[in-house]
């Protein structure tokens, strides 16, 4: 039964990235489990704030990332 637990925690803790393009991905990198906020997402993964916005919207339409208030956002690991 414990194997069975460990499985499906692994299963859920991998995001399919195959639909993503490779700005998408480098923003998805980027994130954890731990809130980051909007300007160390643009630093770590080099792109223009507007275009870092417009992705992670995107990645939150599709249930990949979570926003919080004060433009920090996590990775939606549920």
């Amino acid at each position: 039964v414990g194997g069975d637990t460990k499985n499906k925690e692994s299963k859920e803790n991998k995001i399919d990235i195959s639909n993503l393009n490779p700005d998408e991905i480098k923003v998805l990198s980027v994130l954890s489990d731990v809130p980051t906020h909007i300007d160390k997402i643009v630093k770590e993964a080099s792109i223009q704030p507007g275009k870092a916005n417009a992705i992670l919207s995107l990645l939150e339409i599709r249930k990949l990332v979570v926003s919080l208030p004060g433009n920090s956002y996590l990775k939606n690991i549920n």
